[in-house]
């Protein structure tokens, strides 16, 4: 079971200070050098700080990520932060989450403002959480702070620890607070094939890390632009689902920049129902990462080929990128048709994602 809570949780009296052990120390963001998180360097923000004069900045869909933290056999973890938000309002706020070795991100809580603990913009809050009854042989965790906000919004992270015990916490202890409980998607990283291919749906091959999953069902979207979706069908999603987005002649729907910095390889798995295609007509993938002079790179599949077999029926569609060195990407879904009669519904997305050895 998993305990976020909005303030300081008391210790239980059987529990004692002494039976916590430090897995990420103190961390202040102040010296030259940050031994328990990765790729921190774009994001040290070097003018704010609560303790001291730095911090980690996120804007829009940034995430801090620890490196992996050993569990021995502690079968509880807790941990603290502090941080700082900048113009936040309705739903915005963040994430955390964790994962286990060879395992997916799980969604610890979700904090927005107006919580309890997330009360006001540009104060300092701090929050605690705390994962119960980790199974035993997990080996390994990784913690993730991650943002979902628009382009002005802004949260600094400070003064995080994360410490793990092996008593069990006593059932008489005091709740612990908690946020609006939520299930949102992760996201991973991708490697270019020759030629479209269908997906299959388990997790073989190393496809561990579901990174990003879309339906179109529930507003705000997690990587899509809420004021760029072209158009929502309401009489026709995937599966039965109520909703999917609509294309017709040239448009498309972008994504947000996507983390992938633990990634090594990505698979884009999505679902498409076409109308009225032809000829050449078809279903473009496109997707770049945030390296200088980056350009859009696609791959198409044409209408009536072995992928893309007719009109009028759902099909699931597959590509798998090579991300080896990147840290973002970004993907959009374009129908490539001449005329407002042919169009194209796009739902289910998903990206999933092989972790860098």
């Amino acid at each position: 079971s998993i305990v976020p809570s909005a303030v300081p949780s008391k210790i239980p009296s059987s529990v004692p200070l002494t039976n916590w052990e430090d897995l990420i120390p103190f961390e202040d963001f102040e010296g030259d050098t940050v031994q328990r998180f990765n790729n921190i360097r774009k994001r040290i923000d070097n003018t704010f700080g609560y303790s001291g004069s730095k911090s980690i900045l996120l804007i829009k869909r940034q995430s801090l990520v620890s490196k992996w933290e050993g569990l021995k056999d502690y079968n509880t973890v807790r941990g603290s932060f502090r941080v700082h938000t900048k113009l936040l309002q309705g739903e915005q706020g963040f994430f955390v989450k964790y994962r286990y070795f060879r395992e997916g991100w799980k969604t610890l809580a979700k904090w927005t403002i107006g919580d309890d603990a997330l009360q006001n913009n540009d104060n300092w809050h701090q929050i605690e959480f705390r994962i119960d009854e980790i199974p035993s042989g997990k080996g390994k965790i990784k913690i993730r702070f991650q943002a979902f906000m628009n382009s002005i919004q802004e949260i600094n992270i400070d003064d995080v620890t994360l410490e793990g015990s092996s008593v069990t916490a006593s059932a008489s202890s005091p709740p612990a607070l908690t946020p609006k409980p939520s299930s949102p998607p992760t996201l991973s990283p991708v490697i270019p094939t020759q030629t479209p291919s269908t997906a299959n749906n388990n997790n073989s091959g190393g496809w561990n890390d579901l990174i990003l999953a879309e339906g179109f069902e529930e507003i705000p979207y997690l990587y899509f632009d809420n004021t760029k979706v072209i158009s929502l069908k309401n009489d026709r999603g995937y599966n039965n689902s109520k909703h999917s987005v609509l294309l017709v002649k040239r448009e498309s729907i972008t994504s947000y920049w996507i983390p992938i910095q633990e990634y090594s390889n990505l698979r884009i798995t999505f679902h498409v129902y076409t109308q009225g295609l032809s000829g050449v007509n078809g279903i473009m993938l496109k997707h770049k990462f945030d390296s200088a002079n980056e350009r859009w790179q696609k791959i198409k599949w044409v209408i009536n080929t072995t992928h893309l077999e007719g009109n009028e029926k759902w099909i699931e569609l597959s590509h798998e990128i090579n991300c080896e060195e990147k840290e973002k990407i970004k993907l959009r879904f374009q129908v490539w048709a001449n005329n407002m009669d042919k169009k194209a519904n796009i739902d289910d997305i998903s990206v999933k994602g092989k972790e860098r050895i």
